[in-house]
C-alpha cells in the first residue's frame, strides 16, 4: 500500500467509508457507529489519507501506517457489524454517523445487503458459501445454500438453479439497488444458465435441505469486469407446472478477468474503542491514597472476558487496523487498576459513602491486551472525553474553548504515555456525522484540522456538498477545516448485517460481502 484513504466505524464497532483517488499527504480521520466496520478507500494514493475524486493535501500522515501509509482492516463490533447514525444519548455504546437507524443514509440508492426476499414464493432459498468471492477468467464458481418448504403443503422435487442478469455489469449504484430491491423473477435475472443445475427432493412441509451447484465460469458468459446480479432460483421440477418459480434469492457476484488493466481501490478501516465517562469529579482520600470515584461499576463487565471492551481490542489484534482512542478511557481504565470507588447511587456527592470497586483486575488486564494490540499500528487519540462538537457549536461551547483546546492536546500524551505510540491527534467527529460552517469553524478554535462527516449531510456555505457517484471524499470548508467524508451508502449496508437489524450467521455476511465488493 502507498497511501491509503482512511475512515472508520465508531461505537461498539462502527462502520463508513471513504473512497479517493490521487491523493497525497492526506490525513487520517474517524467515522463512527456502533458495531463492526468501517471502510475507506483509496484509488491512486500516495501517502496519506483521503478523499475520492479530488486531491487533498498537506493534512499530514499519521504514523504507523502500511508499508507506505495504507492499513487495511476491519471496523469493531459489540456484535460484529455496524449500528446506527447519531449519539447515543447515554450509555456506552456511542454510535455516530453512518447507519440508517437514525435516518442517516441510504444515500445514492443504499439498502439492505440481505438477498432479494422470497417471502412471496412457498420456498425460502438461502446462501451459505459462493467461491471464489471474484471470478477471473476460467475455473468454476462453487455455490452452497439450503432451501427450506415455508408453506404449508408438501413441494414436489425441485430443480435449482443460476441467472446472470440479463442487462451484463452494473455501472451505478442505482442499479445495485434496484437488483437488491426486486422480489419475483423477471426477464432482467437472464436466463437459466443451461445444464448446471441441481435437483432435489420433494420437500415436506417446513423440510430444509442443502444444495451445492457447480458452473463453469465461461457458461456465465460474462463480458468482461464488473459486478453482474446473481440470482439462484428454485423451480419446480416435474408435471404440467414444471419450471413455475417456487422461490429465490439475489447477490452480487464481481468479476475481474486476468487480462483487466484497472486500478484497484485500497480500503483502510479505523478501529473505534470508545466508552462514555464514568469517573466523577469526585474522590476519597484514605491515609494511603486519593481514590477516585466512578458513577456506576460497568467497566468492570465490559474490560473483562466477553466484555464488550475486551472483544474490541481482542478482534482487532493483529489485523492491520488503525486504532481512534478516547483518552479519557484510558485513563479510567488506570484509575480502576489503582483502586477506585463506586459510587452507591449515581450523582451521590459523599464520596464516603461509595463502595469498593471491583473492576481493578479486569481494568489492568485490558490495558495490558490493549498495549500489546496497537503496537506497530496507527492509533489516533481523540480530543480528551470525545466531545460533542454539534452540541458546543451551536449552544454556548465558546467559554470551553480553551479548556478543550488543551484536552485536545492533552489526550495525545496520555495515549502515547500510556500504551507506548505516537498518535495522531488533531482529528474530531461531530455527532450524528453532521457538519456544517459552524462546527468547522469551532472544530478548528480547538485545533482540529480534520474533521470526518457523513458524505450524505456536509454543507457549507448553506448548501449540501454532493459531487461524483458516490457521497465520499474530501471538502475543504471555511477556515482550512477538511471535512473527511464517509460513504453513507455502505455505512448502512454495514448496519444491515448486524444481528439487531434482522441479519445473522453466515448467509448474511455472504451477501454483505459480495454486496460491498460489487
Amino acid at each position: 500500500s502507498s497511501g491509503g484513504s482512511v475512515a472508520s466505524g465508531r461505537g461498539s464497532s462502527g462502520g463508513t467509508t471513504v473512497s479517493g483517488r490521487e491523493v497525497h499527504g492526506a490525513g487520517t480521520s474517524p467515522g463512527r457507529g456502533s458495531c463492526a466496520g468501517s471502510v475507506a478507500s483509496g484509488r491512486g494514493s500516495s501517502g496519506g489519507t483521503t478523499a475520492s475524486g479530488r486531491e487533498v493535501r498537506d493534512a499530514g500522515t499519521s504514523p504507523g501506517r502500511g508499508s507506505s501509509g495504507g492499513s487495511t482492516a476491519y471496523g469493531p463490533g459489540s456484535s460484529g457489524a455496524i449500528t446506527a447514525s447519531g449519539r447515543e444519548a447515554h450509555g456506552p455504546s456511542t454510535a455516530r454517523g453512518v447507519g440508517t437507524a437514525h435516518g442517516a443514509s441510504t444515500a445514492h440508492g443504499a439498502s439492505t445487503a440481505r438477498g432479494a426476499p422470497s417471502r412471496r414464493y412457498p420456498v425460502s432459498v438461502e446462501l451459505a458459501s459462493l467461491t471464489p468471492a471474484v471470478v477471473r477468467q476460467g475455473g468454476e464458481l462453487r455455490i452452497s445454500g439450503r432451501v427450506t418448504n415455508t408453506s404449508g403443503r408438501r413441494v414436489g422435487a425441485v430443480r435449482i438453479g443460476v441467472r446472470i442478469g440479463a442487462s451484463g455489469a452494473i455501472d451505478t449504484r442505482g442499479e445495485l439497488s434496484a437488483v437488491a430491491r426486486r422480489t419475483p423473477l423477471t426477464r432482467a435475472d437472464g436466463p437459466e444458465v443451461a445444464n448446471r443445475t441441481a435437483r432435489l427432493a420433494p420437500l415436506a412441509t417446513g423440510a430444509e435441505r442443502g444444495f451445492r451447484l457447480t458452473v463453469p465460469v465461461p457458461d456465465l458468459e460474462l463480458d468482461g469486469a464488473g459486478a453482474y446480479a446473481l440470482t439462484v432460483n428454485v423451480v419446480r421440477a416435474d408435471g404440467a407446472r414444471a419450471g413455475t418459480v417456487l422461490g429465490l434469492t439475489r447477490t452480487h457476484l464481481s468479476a475481474y478477468p486476468d487480462a483487466t488493466r484497472l486500478e484497484p481501490l485500497r480500503t483502510t478501516v479505523l478501529w473505534p474503542v470508545l466508552d462514555a465517562p464514568r469517573m466523577e469529579a469526585l474522590t476519597l482520600r484514605t491515609q494511603d491514597s486519593v481514590l477516585p470515584v466512578f458513577r456506576d461499576d460497568e467497566l468492570t463487565a465490559a474490560f473483562g472476558p466477553g466484555g464488550r471492551l475486551r472483544r474490541l481490542v481482542e478482534m482487532g489484534k493483529g489485523q492491520p487496523v488503525t486504532w481512534v482512542l478516547d483518552p479519557d478511557l484510558i485513563v479510567q481504565a488506570q484509575a480502576m487498576a489503582d483502586g477506585y470507588r463506586v459510587a452507591r447511587t449515581p450523582g451521590d456527592s459523599d464520596p464516603r459513602q461509595a463502595a469498593e470497586g471491583e473492576g481493578g483486575e479486569a481494568a489492568a488486564d485490558w490495558l495490558a491486551a490493549l498495549r500489546t494490540a496497537v503496537r506497530g499500528r496507527e492509533v489516533i487519540a481523540l480530543p480528551y472525553a470525545d466531545p460533542d462538537l454539534t452540541s458546543l457549536a451551536r449552544g454556548g461551547g465558546a467559554p470551553l474553548t480553551g479548556l478543550l483546546r488543551r484536552a485536545s492536546r492533552t489526550g495525545r500524551s496520555v495515549v502515547d504515555r500510556a500504551l507506548g505510540v505516537h498518535a495522531r491527534a488533531g482529528v474530531g467527529w461531530p455527532a450524528g456525522g453532521e457538519l456544517d460552517d459552524r462546527i468547522a469553524r469551532y472544530a478548528k478554535r480547538l485545533g482540529l484540522d480534520t474533521v470526518l462527516a457523513s458524505g450524505a449531510g456536509v454543507a457549507t456555505a448553506g448548501e449540501l456538498v454532493s459531487e461524483g457517484a458516490t457521497d465520499d471524499g474530501a471538502v475543504s470548508l471555511e477556515g482550512g477545516t477538511t471535512a473527511l467524508r464517509y460513504d453513507a451508502a455502505i455505512a448502512s449496508l454495514l448496519f444491515a448485517s448486524h444481528p439487531a437489524a434482522g441479519a445473522s450467521g453466515a448467509p448474511a455476511r455472504l451477501l454483505l460481502r459480495q454486496r460491498l465488493l460489487a
